[in-house]
């Protein structure tokens, strides 16, 4: 039997002694909102083509306590914003356009780019190894890897195998089912887990 996913929630208490819960979802990089008890739960997510959840349902797993529920937000720069899906759909046409090129032998990526993120105080070095997240009050100052799982992670709040997801559905103009969607998701966070991202060990 599949096991149902679990989603990041923080118990907020209200001063009547009363309380509910706001989850942070990777799917819609949204919260989430629910009342008392903690358990298995129907899905809020809006977006409801592109959420797994609203074919699995999910737990609520309480981190914490809060007094608001924009403490279940992750402390990443560019969480709440935008989802990355959607800034992915809207170059989608482009990014297809460069992969197929890619696949047939036409083009290769440049070996550098550089993104400016707000203001240009935060510069990303894609094709690199290390990035500046800006803010070291609030964020890591520093992140590094070579690839973009992490840098999408690190980004927005989510885990490696959700943005695996997302650039395998945008690249490959393919849609997921649920079923292979927390297929991919669950694989790829299980060997982050294991030490990676890293293409030593291939092998494995």
């Amino acid at each position: 039997m599949r096991t149902v996913p679990k989603v990041s929630t923080v118990r907020i208490d209200e001063p009547d002694g009363t309380h509910s819960h706001a989850a942070w979802c990777p799917w819609c990089e949204d919260l989430h909102y629910h009342g008392m008890g903690a358990g298995n739960r129907a899905p809020h997510c809006y977006d409801r083509t592109g959420s797994p959840f609203q074919t699995t349902g999910y737990d609520l797993d309480v981190t914490g306590a809060a007094d608001r529920a924009e403490a279940a937000i992750p402390s990443a720069p560019l969480a709440k914003r935008q989802p990355l899906r959607a800034r992915l759909n809207a170059d989608a046409a482009r990014l297809l356009s460069l992969v197929g090129s890619i696949l047939i032998g036409q083009t290769r990526p440049g070996s550098t780019m550089v993104k400016n993120l707000a203001h240009g105080k935060r510069r990303v070095v894609v094709w690199g190894r290390r990035w500046n997240l800006g803010r070291p009050e609030k964020f890591h100052p520093e992140s590094e890897g070579d690839n973009l799982l992490t840098l999408g992670a690190a980004l927005n709040g989510i885990s490696e195998g959700v943005v695996a997801v997302r650039l395998i559905e945008t690249a490959t103009g393919a849609r997921l089912d649920a079923t292979a969607v927390l297929d991919v998701q669950r694989a790829v966070d299980a060997w982050v887990a294991r030490g990676a991202p890293s293409n030593a060990g291939r092998r494995s």
